[in-house]
């Protein structure tokens, strides 16, 4: 019974060490979570409108090639989609300073999300894009590419017209 103290000690360690292991696992590299404000774009219009967002971008002094990257968002059911080509953004130019260390966060930047609802069926779409960026790293090794997800939710709606005259043509009818 002496040694039970030693082994339980050095079984809640080691369960201490995976659980924190674990959980920087998940949260992926440094940064990535706070690198885009807000974190999640949320557009609600109708059918034909083009709409706007702003989001705020943070990178490290050092970032280059600065990309976005759509992808479709589905509805709820999967049964319709929002193309990727409706989503676009505006980003700025980045120029690397290589005086600053990597680590250092200096550049703030803002980009405009458009979302065009010409031929989005009516519905609520999610998804995200990607913001994705170079980071060189040390002296002799390959850069490092940065993917940044931004989280999508679209909600397109009919104009207020047709459902207008759908309800009066009911009324009339009935």
């Amino acid at each position: 019974m002496v040694w039970a103290a030693p082994l339980v000690f050095a079984l809640v360690a080691a369960l201490f060490l995976a659980s924190a292991a674990a959980v920087q696992a998940q949260a992926g590299p440094a940064g990535i979570a706070q690198a885009l404000t807000p974190s999640q774009v949320v557009v609600a219009g109708a059918i034909g409108d083009v709409e706007h967002r702003t989001v705020v971008l943070r990178l490290p002094s050092t970032a280059t090639n600065l990309r976005f990257m759509a992808q479709d968002l589905t509805s709820a059911a999967g049964d319709s989609v929002l193309p990727a080509s409706a989503i676009s953004a505006t980003l700025p130019f980045l120029m690397a300073s290589a005086a600053a260390p990597t680590d250092t966060i200096t550049n703030l930047l803002t980009f405009t999300v458009t979302v065009d609802m010409a031929q989005a069926p009516a519905g609520s779409f999610t998804g995200q894009a990607l913001v994705l960026y170079m980071n060189p790293a040390a002296a002799g090794l390959p850069a490092q590419q940065v993917e940044a997800p931004l989280a999508l939710s679209v909600s397109a709606k009919h104009p207020w017209p047709l459902p207008a005259f759908v309800l009066i043509g009911g009324v009339l009818l009935g």
